[in-house]
């Protein structure tokens, strides 16, 4: 039973050396309507690299992440909600991300394709693995937004797949897509801090919060006093 609560989020990454001159703040891609309330949101996450790219290991900050992420959502909700987290890994391939069918340039511009692949290939190698998931976060190791979003987007508040793939693998909560930097390591603290503040962006568009005035990151807006805070305002129902 989803309990009713409202909440103040902010997520300030200034002090953590956030990258920024990539960012998430375009309003391209649907914003999901159905958020979760519950005290307990299931989430799982989804790391997703190319045949062609060299670097297909899962980041060293993975299992961080995830751990951060439902820290902070804690700290943020005073502890009115919290995560059961985990991330969806290619059982035949322990330590790795999921590698897609196709090179990187098959996707171009097709995030919403990639996604829909991986998704089917996860229901494929699981038992259910999309049952009671509340929110699913894919990480694309490359940039597939269209290209007007490439490499200016960190993330959009959606899987971009159609209702009938997601009834197909059983899935139906919400979501988001997010991509690494391709500069340099996976496994940079760069990498893990540009993910991390695109995660809870996005998160607090799907759960229905836009940006709160001058809080957007630039270039979205020229008028920004402190563009490292996101998604300030009330969520919760």
């Amino acid at each position: 039973m989803a309990r009713t609560f409202c909440i103040a989020i902010a997520l300030l990454l200034c002090a953590a050396g956030a990258v920024v001159g990539e960012d998430s703040c375009s309003s391209s891609g649907s914003t999901v309507a159905v958020a979760p309330t519950d005290s307990v949101v299931e989430v799982r996450l989804v790391f997703v690299s190319f045949p062609d790219y060299a670097q297909q290991n899962l980041p060293t900050w993975a299992d961080s992440l995830k751990n951060e992420f439902n820290a902070f959502i804690q700290s943020m909700s005073h502890g009115k909600q919290r995560f059961n987290i985990s991330i969806l890994t290619d059982p035949a391939n322990s330590g790795k991300a999921w590698v897609a069918n196709s090179n990187y340039i098959n996707y171009s511009g097709q995030y919403g394709k990639l996604n829909r692949e991986v998704m089917f290939r996860i229901k494929d190698a699981y038992s259910n693995p999309f049952s009671g998931v509340e929110e699913l976060i894919i990480y694309h190791y490359r940039c597939a937004f269209p290209s007007a979003g490439c490499p200016g987007w960190g993330g959009v508040a959606t899987l971009n797949i159609t209702n009938a793939a997601a009834d197909s693998v059983g899935f139906s909560g919400t979501g988001s897509t997010c991509r690494l930097l391709e500069s340099g390591s996976i496994n940079s603290a760069a990498n893990k801090k540009y993910v991390f503040f695109n995660t809870g962006h996005e998160y607090g568009h799907n759960i229905t919060i836009n940006h709160s005035p001058n809080t957007f990151s630039p270039p979205c807006s020229s008028e920004d006093p402190n563009p490292y805070y996101v998604n300030m305002g009330l969520y919760g129902a």
